[in-house]
């Protein structure tokens, strides 16, 4: 998902917070939403672009999740940026990555793991 606009869109609809240098969650998938909905989402952007912005305002609770940011993973930046649904983050990588995340992610994020890879570490953009 690499639209700036898209991009806008969504942080106009999430409040700011100043998130550390790395970050913790997982992304949203391209080929798994095209799985999930019966079509290629790797040809078709605009449209996961549209589905992730539906699940956003309907299926996950702002209790769900730290923040949302733009970011490539650390561990191969593929130089792609993926949409993150953060769950941690700090400024320092090492202990980012060995802290765990909570065993029992809330409800809504676990209705919507089908659509979601991770967890992996990120670096923010912007």
């Amino acid at each position: 998902m690499e639209s700036d606009q898209f991009t806008r869109k969504v942080a106009a609809m999430v409040p700011f917070k100043r998130l550390g240098t790395f970050v913790k969650g997982y992304e949203f998938n391209d080929e798994k939403i095209g799985s999930a909905f019966e079509f290629d989402g790797l040809a078709q952007p605009h449209r996961v672009e549209s589905l992730v912005d539906t699940i956003l305002r309907t299926a996950l609770d702002d209790d769900g999740y730290e923040a949302l940011a733009v970011g490539n993973r650390v561990d191969h930046d593929d130089g792609r940026s993926v949409f993150i649904l953060v769950l941690d983050d700090d400024y320092d990588l090492e202990k980012l990555k060995e802290r765990p995340l909570p065993k029992l992610l809330h409800w809504s994020v676990e209705r919507i793991m089908l659509v979601l890879d991770g967890p992996h570490v990120y670096k923010p953009i912007g």
